[in-house]
């Protein structure tokens, strides 16, 4: 993934923070497996435009937003997150 991310150039086109909402509504719409444990990482150079906006996202969700500074425990939160709704699911099941 880091690998991938320092490819990536990014470019001023002036549409801003507005891009990030767009981003998270096409998400959904992405093809998953079918018993893929299903993660949405959003990762921009920009704040976001409504700040209370993604804290209540993040709230709904009961996920969480890292910032830039804690961008090293990212991996860590992914596995765990992954291995928790995979142990939910197998405890429903």
């Amino acid at each position: 993934m880091q690998k991938n991310l320092a490819s990536l150039i990014g470019s001023s086109v002036g549409n801003g923070p507005g891009a990030q909402t767009t981003a998270l509504t096409e998400a959904p719409n992405l093809q998953w497996e079918e018993n893929a444990v299903k993660m949405i990482i959003l990762i921009t150079d920009s704040p976001p435009s409504s700040r209370r906006f993604y804290t209540a996202l993040v709230q709904i969700t009961s996920e969480q937003i890292f910032p830039l500074l804690m961008a090293d425990k990212l991996g860590d939160y992914i596995i765990d997150t992954a291995l928790e709704t995979i142990e939910t699911e197998n405890l429903i099941g």
